[in-house]
């Protein structure tokens, strides 16, 4: 926000797309598209998704009006960093939520450098009901050509670029066994897509090559840096990495005579938002009495080797993190006070932590068989998804039995409403809002998550409690809910709505205490902790830049352009996700 601000023409990179002064009509030759957001959650690869689809992260299927007419499109079908799919039985993670990721880098085929290999890192996941930016150039004209470069999606693109030196190194980082540096990690993702456009750029020119009528780029190292090092050397990374990577390119493009001739489409996947760190925590050790002094932790990373150990459970303990192990140890202490009365629940969990529940039926479990409830940690927001224990199916969870008991056991252990429940025989006073988060040891958690969403229907409604007789749960559409149209929240309803996706999405929704007008030490997040994090509704996280630049042109041309964007009307895009009917328009424009 605010206070991340740099003055473009104090860049030599972006400054030299944004030539021309904001104020100055007649030489400016960028337009800056006003309160743009992310999807949600604002998470890398649901952001990126939506970003080349043009489509929200649901719904599963089109949506029709009488006349057979879409009204709404088919969905990405990618509803975060990890998230269940009910249809397969599988997690799909990529980082930084409850589970060692599945690596992107290791489950698809790489060829060498310049070869598109057919499919982009998460393009396997990415619905085959939505139409890539890629896909569309095919039909706008066949002989058109794009390239991408080290983006998770390709998907009808000709050419994806890498460079394996990049791939190795990052296999590296991210495999628990190996130690790295993440500055040095975080400085390969900028200079790894600039020396691959460099490169690229020099051989087309070279050859005498066409330039592609698309040429995507990533850079993703001052996403990396914030979270290992948090928002203070924010601005400084950029300048000294991710601007001068642009900067190198924007040579490139102007030795090759391909400069001027080009618009310029700048956008992020999302914000970021700075996490409490660097301080210190006293813990009890229930068995010995003694205090002593923790130091949280907050490096981005999922620690499971020893996870039986105290000292690695306790720099977990005091985070304000919401660990998958913190969950399981709630579920345990739920289910051995209340498991035969129809709170015997279990979450999946890597096997280092379901290992320390297989004496109980409850806790944590190492397989989606034997659990019945999936946590899918995207930062500060969390897909929770329940299985109908009645038939031992994730397609049809019970709305009391199920989503109910789970959403009040949620509701009055984490959240910030810890009224009486109404149904005081199975969910006493006392016990799960004091009892349980203290014997579990969660106390900074006890008020860590803002609003809880169910899914009712085909909708999300905010969570209130269970109905006395068992009857039902209660719970208020989003429209009657004054909080999620506060400040502190951005145009929430659209995106929850956007997120709805009956395969994908939880049945479930977690939405932790993220404020920008809070101190971060009132600020958690799920999966694993980081200096700083982002994928909620607050503005931090929620509001990207959508730049349009002409360095050979002005910004009326832009504007002429936009007026035929339907997804903007007037000239403002409710999200990054017009992108793609931008880029479209763009196209049609010079190949009608």
């Amino acid at each position: 926000i605010g206070n991340y601000y740099i003055n473009p023409l104090e860049l030599p990179g972006i400054g030299e797309i944004l030539k021309g002064h904001q104020l100055t009509e007649e030489n400016q030759q960028y337009i800056m598209l006003p309160e743009v957001t992310a999807v949600f959650p604002s998470i890398t690869l649901a952001s990126w998704a939506s970003i080349f689809t043009g489509s929200m992260p649901g719904p599963a299927e089109p949506v029709l009006n009488d006349q057979g007419e879409v009204i709404v499109p088919a969905g990405t079908g990618i509803l975060g960093n990890e998230f269940f799919d009910r249809s397969t039985e599988e997690m799909i993670t990529f980082s930084d939520g409850a589970f060692p990721m599945m690596s992107i880098l290791d489950r698809y085929p790489l060829g060498n450098s310049y070869n598109f290999a057919g499919i982009g890192a998460a393009d396997k996941a990415l619905s085959w009901n939505v139409e890539t930016v890629y896909e569309a150039i095919r039909y706008i004209n066949p002989d058109l050509k794009s390239t991408t470069v080290m983006h998770n999606y390709s998907r009808g693109a000709d050419e994806w670029l890498y460079q394996e030196t990049l791939i190795d190194k990052l296999r590296l980082a991210w495999n628990a066994k190996f130690q790295h540096d993440n500055a040095d990690i975080a400085r390969l993702m900028d200079s790894s897509p600039t020396n691959d456009s460099v490169e690229y750029i020099q051989r087309l020119t070279d050859a005498g090559e066409k330039f592609p009528i698309l040429f995507a780029v990533y850079f993703a190292g001052l996403d990396h840096w914030a979270h290992d090092f948090g928002m203070d050397s924010y601005i400084q990374f950029f300048k000294d990495n991710s601007d001068e990577g642009i900067r190198k390119i924007v040579n490139e493009l102007k030795n090759g005579g391909e400069f001027d001739n080009k618009i310029f489409i700048i956008t992020a996947d999302h914000g970021h938002t700075g996490m409490p760190h660097n301080y210190t925590v006293d813990i009890t050790d229930p068995e010995t009495g003694q205090t002593k002094s923790v130091i949280p932790d907050t490096s981005c990373k999922l620690k499971l080797k020893h996870f039986d150990r105290k000292d690695i459970q306790e720099p977990e303990l005091a985070n304000n993190n919401l660990h998958i192990w913190e969950l399981g140890e709630v579920l345990n202490l739920t289910g051995f006070l209340k498991g035969t009365e129809g709170l015997d629940f279990a979450v999946l969990a890597p096997k280092e932590i379901a290992s320390l529940y297989e004496q109980y039926p409850y806790g944590a479990k190492p397989d989606a068989e034997s659990a019945n409830v999936i946590a899918a940690f995207n930062g500060p927001m969390s897909h929770v998804y329940v299985k109908n224990r009645a038939n031992n199916s994730w397609n049809s969870p019970r709305l009391v039995d199920d989503i109910g008991y789970v959403a009040e056991l949620i509701r009055l252990t984490l959240s910030n409403d810890k009224s009486p429940s109404n149904m005081s025989d199975l969910f006493p006073a006392g016990l799960f809002e004091k009892a349980i988060p203290i014997s579990a040891g969660i106390k900074r958690l006890i008020n860590s998550v803002d609003i809880i969403l169910i899914r009712r229907g085909n909708n999300y409604e905010v969570y209130q409690g269970i109905k006395s007789d068992g009857s039902d749960v209660i719970s208020i559409p989003l429209n009657n809910y004054t909080e999620i149209s506060s400040s502190r929240y951005v145009k929430a309803i659209k995106r929850i709505e956007g997120l709805n996706h009956p395969e994908r999405s939880g049945d479930i929704i977690l939405i932790f205490k993220d404020f920008t007008d809070d101190v971060p030490e009132n600020r958690f997040s799920s999966g694993s902790a980081c200096k700083s994090w982002h994928g909620s509704l607050n503005p931090s996280d929620s509001y990207v830049p959508l730049i349009l630049a002409y360095p050979g042109g002005n910004k009326v041309e832009i504007e002429e352009i936009m007026k035929n964007v339907s997804a903007c009307p007037n000239g403002h895009c409710d999200g990054n996700w017009n992108v793609t009917d931008i880029i479209k328009e763009i196209i049609t424009r010079q190949y009608e």
